[in-house]
């Protein structure tokens, strides 16, 4: 299995026991329900060089539709949703996703801010991270 596919299945596994919605691995075309998370694989970069290790990027979106006729209390789900969501990537917390099976998370090395995008009534907000981590069990 490649390093996109095992990095979104050890988060997508991880942050499924975190939050009571969906959790989607990879693009937001594959969306079903919403509220709902998706973690994306956006790269990696060999660190140390041929040993197999990588500084990986990771995007994870929190989705919702914000139509507070049609969901009531929309917005204060989201929040909530997105704290949970926070609370879960921050060390050390995050070291739990090391329960994964051929995954493990060194640390993170950087931690973005949260970007927020509205399309329509969909509001999505997304933390970016980065951390070093490896392939198999340790």
């Amino acid at each position: 299995m490649s390093y996109r596919k095992q990095t979104e299945a050890a988060f997508k596994s991880y942050l499924a026991g975190k939050v009571g919605v969906p959790v989607y691995a990879g693009t937001s075309d594959t969306i079903k329900a919403m509220p709902c998370v998706v973690v994306a694989y956006l790269g990696g970069t060999q660190n140390p060089p041929h040993v197999g290790n990588l500084d990986i990027t990771m995007s994870v979106s929190i989705q919702s539709e914000i139509d507070e006729e049609g969901q009531p209390n929309a917005l204060e789900v989201h929040d909530e949703l997105l704290s949970a969501i926070e609370e879960a990537l921050f060390e050390p917390a995050i070291m739990d996703i090391n329960s994964a099976t051929d995954f493990h998370l060194f640390g993170v090395t950087d931690h973005s801010g949260i970007e927020r995008d509205t399309e329509g009534t969909i509001l999505r907000e997304t933390i970016t991270i980065t951390a070093p981590c490896a392939l198999g069990n340790f």
